[in-house]
């Protein structure tokens, strides 16, 4: 795959973050909230550009990332106003059409055991918040299970032996990827799988 179509998550930020913007507990969360809305439609600008000019792009994280303050939140990992404001925000830049649903997602659904052994065969990375991840692990499931609902074809629960195929190109962008009411859809799927 051609590094120019793939977009890393470690891209460098657009400018300094607020303090405390790693937190899970934010002591601003309406700032850091806003950091983190402008940094992910940064992201997703770059990956509409990149499709643009040459017809896809992988990226290794969805730009979307609200997932990471809700699975925070229904976890009890964080407030209830970091969720809001994040949710705020991210309902905005969807109403400007500045930030979307992603068009395909592959889901690497692993099991704690596989997580932890694959850790422990990469000593080049700390993973400093690995036992978090693997405890926000089901909750980023039903994140995911809320977002395939929306368009089954579109969220794979597997990684590809292969990579990216030729189908999955055939699918193309979301024929409505972004608008506040696509916004609205996916929360109240994403509200019935947390209650279901």
């Amino acid at each position: 795959m051609p590094r120019d179509q793939v977009l890393f998550e470690g891209e460098p930020p657009a400018g300094p973050a607020p303090q405390g913007a790693s937190d899970r507990l934010p002591a601003d969360p309406r700032a850091v909230a806003e950091y983190w809305a402008n940094e992910n439609v940064r992201r997703w600008s770059m990956a509409r550009d990149i499709s643009d000019r040459l017809g896809w792009v992988v990226c290794d994280t969805d730009p979307f990332k609200l997932h990471w303050s809700w699975t925070l939140w229904v976890t009890g990992l964080s407030s209830s106003e970091y969720w809001q404001r994040c949710r705020e925000f991210t309902q905005q830049a969807f109403e400007d059409g500045k930030l979307g649903l992603p068009d395909l997602v592959f889901f690497a659904d692993l099991d704690a055991d596989t997580l932890r052994r694959q850790k422990a065969a990469d000593p080049t990375r700390t993973r400093s918040r690995h036992e978090m991840h693997i405890l926000i692990a089901p909750a980023l499931k039903c994140w995911y299970r809320a977002m395939a609902a929306l368009d089954p074809a579109r969220v794979v629960f597997r990684l590809p032996a292969d990579g990216v195929e030729a189908r999955h190109l055939r699918l193309g962008r979301r024929a409505a990827g972004s608008g506040a009411a696509l916004f609205d859809r996916f929360m109240c799927e994403l509200e019935d799988m947390r209650t279901s």
